[in-house]
């Protein structure tokens, strides 16, 4: 075996790793996808069949877990940031200003939007969900930076 066969194998090897790897990670023709999407919160199967009272429940739940993470944000953005990243986005703003809390919040709040919207489609008794997310969703925004 030559010097230059012997020198590009492993480096073959490791790029046909590689692409196979890649080649895994595509989509698998399921849609939609469960989880926190760039169009936000796509209930899983389970989540979908839950009845009212489960979807109230789960919408009860994000709201609090809301509030939790807005008194988060506000004191991490009180103290210095842990990383590098953090603190670059804390300097150049994003939506999440780099508050790790503020990222949380708004998957949270996208949870329990699709909730929401799954409880109004079953014709569940309604929530206000804007209205008591409004008071973590002003503590947010001034936690990030911007006005309410």
């Amino acid at each position: 075996m030559s010097w230059q066969r012997r020198l590009l194998q492993p480096v073959l090897w490791t790029s046909t790793a590689l692409m196979a790897g890649c080649a895994a990670g595509v989509s698998s023709g399921v849609s939609p996808q469960s989880g926190v999407s760039s169009s936000g919160y796509v209930l899983t199967a389970q989540e979908a069949a839950l009845d009212c009272s489960g979807l109230t429940f789960r919408i009860e739940q994000g709201l609090a877990r809301m509030d939790v993470l807005a008194d988060t944000a506000a004191a991490e953005s009180a103290s210095p940031p842990g990383t590098m990243q953090r603190m670059l986005g804390r300097m150049f703003g994003g939506g999440s200003s780099g508050l790790a809390a503020a990222e949380d919040y708004e998957r949270q709040a996208s949870m329990v939007a699709a909730f929401a919207t799954a409880a109004s489609a079953k014709s569940c008794a309604p929530v206000d969900v804007a209205g008591r997310a409004a008071v973590s969703r002003r503590k947010i925004m001034t936690a990030v930076g911007r006005s309410p």
